[in-house]
This record gives structure tokens, C-alpha cells and sequence, in this order.
């Protein structure tokens, strides 16, 4: 199935499907009903990009949620 959603996202090369891989990984550890919902519910064409905003919105998240806030800016940078 994710081989499928990434050919009908137009994600064709390699190594950009080994990250967007890489960034399903990621929402399925943090977010795995939400993930299995996603899957269901979104069209095949906008799923990959969907997991992989919604991976870069959890990495940012986690960076400014931690430390003081001159370490949370620095992690923005």
C-alpha cells in the first residue's frame, strides 16, 4: 500500500522515497491510530505528504517543547 501511495504522490525517486519511508516510520512510533486512521480516510495521492507534514510538525514541535527558551530558539535556528 505505501508503495502505491507513493506512485500516485508522484514520489519516484529513490532516495525521496526512502525519507518519505523514513518519515512514515517516525508518525507510525508517535502516532499510530492516527497513522492507521490516515490511511483509511486520505486518498493514496495525498498521504505521503500528509505523514511527512505531520512528522516535521512533531520534530518541531518536540524541539521547542524541550530545554530553556534560548535552548528552543537555538533548536529553531
Amino acid at each position: 500500500m505505501w508503495k502505491r501511495a507513493l506512485d500516485r504522490a508522484g514520489v519516484r525517486e529513490p532516495q525521496l522515497r526512502r525519507d518519505y519511508t523514513e518519515q512514515r516510520r517516525a508518525v507510525r512510533r508517535f502516532a499510530a491510530a492516527e497513522y492507521a486512521a490516515a490511511r483509511v480516510l486520505l486518498p493514496a495521492e495525498l498521504l505521503p505528504h500528509v505523514v511527512a507534514a505531520v512528522a516535521f510538525m512533531h520534530d518541531t514541535d518536540d524541539r521547542i517543547d524541550r530545554g530553556t527558551p534560548d535552548d528552543r530558539a537555538a533548536a529553531l535556528a
